[in-house]
């Protein structure tokens, strides 16, 4: 995908320079700055791929050097990076002028060095429900509750109050997003979904998600809003351009994302398999 827009952008862009996209390869777009503007769905990529790299390799670099369990090692970690990552945005808070939403969202948001902590408490859950399946269990439900309830007292906050730019929003709404996402795993990975039909829609989209996250916005909406342009349709009001572009937006993430599993990421899934 990557590749495929690099190729697009030097035809179509005269902005756009091959030596822009040398860090996209490397995921280092965004390590300590701002993420570009081209791909800019992928700011989130780097930081899932440098925690996946990083990660384990502390993790047995502690049980092979530093004698820890595995489990010790996890805890360790998780505790560590948390409070690094955390310090570090608060580091940010002061010595930057945030000034804007603009401001957030390039310093805060979307950099591989704000943002590490966030999958961390994914690790906190995995860990305790192999160590502690009981305990992982038990409390699903009330888990599952507290989780829904601080997303909604957030959202009522951000949207009724409005969200200040303030040490709350800029270091610690992360973390609270993380934990209330975390509360809802215990539930969602017991419930049984083969039961009912309504899900298999949901299950077919999961399976795609991963294509269509790469392409839906710069591929596939960039090229229907430059299509849109070209062929002189109205999208400022609902009308009958601004339905077809957007049908044809579903219809055409929906089908590439499709073949994009089906001929390059399932093969390879089952090559690493082997």
């Amino acid at each position: 995908v990557l590749t495929f827009l690099v190729a697009m952008s030097l035809m179509i862009s005269d902005s756009f320079e091959l030596v822009m996209s040398i860090p996209y390869f490397l995921f280092g777009q965004n390590l300590f700055d701002p993420h570009p503007w081209f791909f800019p769905e992928a700011w989130s990529l780097s930081i899932e791929e440098w925690f996946y790299l990083v990660v384990p390799a502390i993790l047995m670099l502690l049980v092979k050097a530093g004698s820890l369990k595995p489990s010790q090692s996890i805890i360790t970690v998780s505790i560590l990076l948390i409070l690094s990552t955390t310090t570090f945005r608060y580091y940010r808070f002061e010595t930057h002028d945030v000034s804007s939403w603009i401001v957030w969202d390039d310093v805060f948001r979307k950099q591989v060095s704000t943002r590490l902590d966030s999958i961390m408490y994914g690790v906190i859950g995995a860990y305790t429900s192999y160590y502690h399946h009981d305990l992982w269990v038990r409390y699903k439900k009330q888990l599952l509750f507290a989780g829904l309830s601080i997303f909604a007292f957030f959202n009522i906050y951000k949207y009724s109050i409005g969200f200040q730019l303030s040490l709350f929003t800029c270091v610690f709404s992360f973390s609270i997003v993380s934990i209330a996402t975390l509360f809802l795993l215990p539930f969602l990975s017991e419930y049984n979904t083969k039961k009912s039909s309504f899900y298999k829609p949901l299950t077919y989209l999961s399976i795609i998600s991963y294509s269509l996250y790469l392409i839906h916005l710069t591929s596939v909406q960039g090229a229907l809003l430059i299509f849109a342009e070209k062929m002189n349709l109205s999208l400022q009001k609902l009308n009958i351009d601004s339905l077809l572009i957007y049908a044809s937006y579903w219809t055409i993430s929906i089908i590439a994302s499709f073949l994009i599993y089906k001929f390059w990421e399932s093969p390879m899934t089952k090559l690493r398999d082997k």
